[in-house]
């Protein structure tokens, strides 16, 4: 290889290559914060009552989530599906079944997405015990990074 077309090939892998770490570094990503007013199942993770909040891997549609308890880094969560709509709001939906509260839907108006997530499989209680409720804990998303 002659030295010029050398220098002009070293100098494209080092723009490329630099262009792949500037990039995401200025690339401003919504993190999203939510209260949890009771005891909640996540994947597999179990999270006390309190407040959260959550970024998601780039892009968006792998449905892998961070998820932060302050600044503590809690769990990794992914998604069993995702819907590209655009809902009306922000929200988890909650499902209450056998005294077992689960994630079951997050829905990101921002980002255009729904995510969804498998049930919780509990044993079987009474009557009363089996009926599912379910709840709406709505999110606010912010551009600041986590």
């Amino acid at each position: 290889m002659k030295p010029i077309q050398r220098c002009i090939f070293s100098s494209l892998a080092l723009v490329l290559l630099a262009s792949c770490f500037v990039g995401p570094a200025n690339a401003q990503e919504n993190v999203w914060k939510f209260r949890l007013p009771f005891e909640t199942h996540w994947g597999l993770a179990s999270l006390h009552a309190g407040e959260y909040s959550f970024r998601l891997d780039s892009p968006a549609r792998t449905g892998l989530m961070h998820l932060y308890c302050g600044k503590k880094a809690v769990a990794l969560i992914m998604a069993q599906v995702y819907d590209q709509k655009a809902p009306e709001r922000s929200e988890l939906l909650i499902t209450r079944t056998h005294g077992i509260s689960v994630v079951r839907e997050m829905r990101l108006r921002d980002a255009g997405l729904v995510f969804y997530y498998a049930e919780h499989r509990a044993e079987h209680g009474g009557a009363v015990d089996e009926r599912e409720v379910g709840a709406l804990i709505p999110m606010t998303a912010s551009g600041a990074a986590q």
